[in-house]
């Protein structure tokens, strides 16, 4: 247990750390029977960029990083560092066996193994390789790697890492790679009881559900039961696990990739649905708060999604029938490609303003759909809260595009407890109980929907997708590029968004007074940037990336010193 906490030290420490170098031969060194590996980028090039890095967000504070080099030789159980080679890259490799605390054994880089190994506590067990120093307090452990240098047949774990895996070794400053087949079968028996108490759990779950009136629950039941199917299959097929993370001059990111068996039922769904480039967000609005773009084919997923409208609600025969031939008719459209984006209004004519763009052919049939939806919906009550809606057809013609006016209204009953809140809420959101949404029908099948802001969103959105004004945008095309090719990506502009709600806030009438004002809020100047985040599927793998950008920690240490002034003020 005390190499363990060593080892959750060690990476908690990495995580300050980073830049880009060749990988070593440590992989080499420990067989393909190992649990985890754990990569960290030679130290002494990933202490600099990191100190650099906290420079960049906040000056005179890299300095602190440098210092933490005897951190990391308390985590290698070498807090002098004696013999160790900082130049190169570290490693660390994991051995599990059922009912034994996992094993940890380091394969560090040495100027000189035999300082490496005198330095060490006389409960390890040391080998010297070539220019690696090699030990584990567990005997065991360094018996295996014994066995892995002496044979000629041995495999590697570098030798069984896939081409993905590879590459975010290599690319990155922490890195750390699971091989779950091991895990599986090391504990197969406890994975068996897991999986019977997840489906007992789920059978208990539907006799203690609650009653929502107008809400049939069971159905929620059976979708949690094909959702645990889901992910036996996902868990059977899986292979391996790998997360990295690399700190450069431009921003922090984190990466996972998630690898199944070649030919397994998941790897074979994940090749039907191959990644793409976002090309419609890049036709959306420029200088959004938000953006979102899911990509490729969507029409089973629209029509999954419909069909469990009629098993949510609680509704008569002559109700259903209708619902599911709505159902039939959704399949009839060809969806592909959406994108949204999101940009704040004022209290006065709501906060909320969304952009929405996608592809759905023929357009008559999905302008047909959206009509006898809305028919359905008008007067649906569930607990308490009625809605209204209508659609009025061809209610005006913006930029020479014909436009539908979407119109949803919330009743809610004066005996449910959050009523008055749900009022306000509307107020706050959508400028009063109406919502206002219109939809646009291009020739080419694409539709653009706006919420908020009247005919001049409409207006503005037609003609930032005419122009591709989000693709023209400088901040959001350079954010966006490092996403590549993506299923789902989602991008968000958190320093302006906070700025601007801040903005809001000072003037508003219904708050209480603000410990800051629109003169002070001056002072706080942000540079705009964009966190993405993106999903991606590969032939037998799926990952998943998040990137923060400098100028999103920039704003965030501009942030803290402009609270620290107003709290310097005793302004809270």
């Amino acid at each position: 247990m005390r190499m363990m906490y060593r080892l959750g030290l060690c990476c908690l420490s990495l995580l300050l750390i980073v830049p880009s170098v060749k990988a070593a031969d440590g992989p080499e060194l420990i067989p393909s029977s190992s649990a985890a590996v754990i990569k960290l980028m030679a130290p002494q090039k990933t202490l600099k960029q990191a100190s650099s890095f906290i420079d960049s967000v906040q000056q005179g504070y890299g300095s602190m990083v440098l210092g933490q080099a005897g951190m990391l030789g308390v985590a290698i159980s070498n807090p002098t560092m004696q013999g160790v080679d900082q130049s190169r890259d570290w490693w660390a490799a994991v051995f599990v066996q059922e009912d034994e605390d996992p094993a940890v054994v380091f394969v560090i880089p040495a100027t000189d193994t035999d300082a490496m190994s005198e330095a060490l506590d006389k409960s390890y067990s040391f080998v010297a390789h070539d220019d690696y120093g090699i030990y584990s307090d567990d005997e065991d452990a360094i018996e295996t790697i014994k066995k892995h240098l002496e044979s000629r047949t041995s495999e590697s774990a570098a030798a069984v890492a896939s081409e993905e895996v590879v590459g975010m070794f290599e690319n990155s400053h922490i890195a750390i790679g699971v091989n779950l087949v091991v895990l599986k079968e090391t504990y197969k028996d406890r994975l068996d009881e897991m999986r019977e108490e997840m489906m007992e759990g789920l059978s208990e779950a539907q006799g203690e559900m609650l009653e929502v009136p107008g809400v049939n629950l069971e159905f929620l039941t059976d979708l949690l039961g094909k959702a645990a199917d889901k992910l036996v299959v996902a868990v059977e097929d899986s292979e391996g696990y790998c997360l990295s993370v690399t700190l450069a001059a431009d921003g922090f990111e984190l990466e996972e990739y998630l690898q199944f068996a070649e030919g397994s039922r998941a790897a074979k769904f994940l090749k039907a649905h191959p990644a793409s480039e976002p090309k419609t967000l890049k036709k959306l609005p420029a200088d959004q708060l938000a953006y979102w773009s899911i990509n490729g084919d969507l029409t089973g997923l629209n029509a999954w999604g419909m069909g469990l409208l009629p098993q949510m609600l609680e509704m008569d025969d002559e109700e259903k029938a209708k619902w599911e031939g709505l159902s039939k008719d959704i399949k009839a459209v060809k969806f592909q490609d959406s994108s949204a984006s999101f940009s704040l209004g004022n209290l006065e004519s709501g906060l909320l303003r969304t952009v929405v763009t996608g592809s759905a052919s023929p357009s008559d049939k999905f302008r047909a759909f959206l009509a006898k939806t809305a028919e359905l919906m008008d007067g649906l009550d569930i607990s308490g809260v009625k809605q209204e809606m209508s659609l009025e057809k061809s209610h005006e013609e913006i930029e020479g595009v014909d436009v539908d006016l979407l119109t949803t209204r919330q009743i809610v009953d004066d005996n449910q407890q959050f009523g008055g809140l749900q009022a306000q809420m509307n107020q706050f959101l959508y400028g009063g109980d109406t919502i206002e949404t219109r939809i646009a029908y291009l020739e080419d099948g694409t539709y653009i929907q706006t919420m908020g802001g009247e005919t001049e969103a409409m207006e503005n959105a037609i003609e930032a997708y005419k122009a591709g004004a989000a693709g023209d945008d400088e901040v959001l095309t350079r954010d966006l590029a490092p996403l590549g090719k993506a299923n789902f990506v989602a991008l968000i502009d958190l320093q302006s968004m906070i700025k601007q709600a801040l903005e809001i806030a000072a003037d508003a009438p219904n708050l209480p007074p603000m410990p800051f004002d629109q003169e002070s809020l001056k002072d706080l100047e942000v540079q705009r940037s964009y966190i993405g985040m993106s999903v991606s599927t590969t032939d037998r793998g799926c990952s998943g990336q998040l990137r923060i950008p400098i100028e999103t920690f920039q704003a965030g240490a501009s942030m803290a010193a402009f609270f620290q002034r107003i709290q310097g003020g005793n302004a809270f």
